[in-house]
């Protein structure tokens, strides 16, 4: 597990009771996390990337499966540098998830997958750098350039969080923020684009 000089305290205790052994206390971090702490989060989510169609349910089996994999090596990567706060970080993390989910799902669905023999289902499959020209294209058409500046860095060019801020002069929790609201746009601008 990360060292957490930097985690609240409460965070601490969330992420040890996910990864107990003992069953109680790992189902009662699970719905205190998950089902309280997180409902905005992923109500969003349900709501903005799957338009209502998928689970409350659904979305947390998804990103627990997400958090847990590998021995919890996603939450372990969790510093709460800058006052970071746990449920911001995994708010941020399951947006990435999900936003990518999305783009594959929602390219996926619309080609005709009819009578595709084996040979032909291999010539189906989005490049990723299709994904990566759509998410440049829908983040050029996002009119607070802030909010795009800030996307393009992170998705397009791979900075952290704590990189942007550093870029920016703010905060991680408010570069956090900005991205919660910018994939909001995104994802608003990306959907009118597809239905046209």
């Amino acid at each position: 597990m990360q060292q957490t000089n930097n985690i609240h305290p409460l965070d601490e205790l969330i992420i040890r009771g996910l990864r107990s052994s003992d069953k109680a206390i790992h189902e009662s971090c699970v719905n205190r996390f998950f089902y309280s702490e997180m409902e905005a989060v992923i109500n969003r989510i349900r709501t903005v990337v799957f338009k209502g169609t998928v689970d409350y349910d659904e979305i947390v089996s998804e990103l627990y499966l997400l958090l847990s994999r590998d021995s919890w090596a996603v939450l372990d990567s969790f510093s709460g540098r800058r006052g970071a706060r746990l449920s911001t970080w995994v708010g941020t993390v399951a947006f990435h998830y999900f936003l990518r989910h999305y783009l594959k799902v929602d390219k996926l669905d619309s080609l005709d997958h009819g009578n595709l023999t084996q040979e032909k289902a291999g010539l189906a499959i989005i490049s990723s750098d299709e994904i990566r020209m759509d998410v440049e294209k829908t983040i050029a058409l996002m009119p607070n350039r802030r909010y795009a500046g800030v996307l393009s860095m992170n998705l397009m060019y791979g900075y952290s969080p704590e990189e942007i801020a550093d870029i920016l002069e703010t905060t991680v929790a408010n570069v956090y923020n900005i991205k919660h609201r910018a994939i909001g746009m995104f994802l608003e601008i990306y959907r009118d684009g597809s239905d046209r």
